[in-house]
């Protein structure tokens, strides 16, 4: 992974925590933890959940 592609995913990862934050309030240290360390097929996988969730569990379930 070069630089550009680690910046980009980095930016999705922050990009959805905030989305994340907003819908949800306050995130835990274990779900901000998760997302940030996510790849970058998960994140878009949560991503396409983020809409139709009406909890924060109807997006990262595991």
């Amino acid at each position: 992974m070069n630089y550009l592609e680690a910046v980009r995913i980095e930016v999705k990862r922050d990009m959805f925590l905030r989305m994340l934050q907003r819908q949800f309030g306050e995130l835990d240290e274990a779900t901000t933890d998760r997302v940030s360390s996510a790849s970058e097929p998960q994140v878009e996988e949560w991503f396409a959940k983020f809409f139709d969730a009406e909890e924060l569990g109807d997006i990262l379930e595991r």
